[in-house]
């Protein structure tokens, strides 16, 4: 059910049994709408930490499991997904960037080596305090502050 006011989804479980008349013809129908949202959310993220067990399980490099994690994240509650590491005080690497339009992920990776992650900017503080962030939007504005030019 869509959320007139924000345009969220919540999961329901709908029911509905015909009434019928004597010579069986519908006059009507009684139904429930039972909010399953709660269930819902529970199980997918069973099935997200079941899936990122058995990711990291295997015998993968860094970067691999940070690319099929981020594709991981997609496929189960994220528009977008940015794995970026900590190399150094100085160094902060997207090693990994995903979407399920390839080519919006194409079009952004070439802008990660052009602009990486520069020392001192809120990205790079919340990672020397190892502090992991989820962002449910990102909006125009934020992009904008981002950004080092009008490119």
């Amino acid at each position: 059910m869509r959320n007139a006011k924000d345009g969220s989804y919540r999961w329901f479980l709908g029911r509905a049994i015909p009434i019928l008349t004597e010579n069986g013809e519908l006059s009507g129908w009684i139904g429930t709408a039972t909010d399953i949202e709660e269930q819902r959310r529970a199980q997918e993220s069973v099935e997200f930490i079941a899936e990122a067990g058995n990711l990291l399980a295997a015998v993968l490099d860094t970067r691999t499991i940070c690319e099929k994690f981020a594709q991981l994240a997609i496929r189960h509650f994220a528009d977008w997904c940015f794995v970026t590491l900590m190399e150094d005080q100085h160094r902060f690497p997207t090693v990994a960037i995903a979407h399920k339009n390839a080519e919006l992920v194409r079009y952004l990776e070439q802008f990660r080596d052009k602009y990486p992650v520069r020392p001192g900017t809120p990205l790079a503080q919340m990672m020397a305090d190892k502090k992991p962030v989820l962002l449910e939007r990102i909006l125009p504005e934020q992009i904008e502050a981002g950004a080092e030019d009008a490119e």
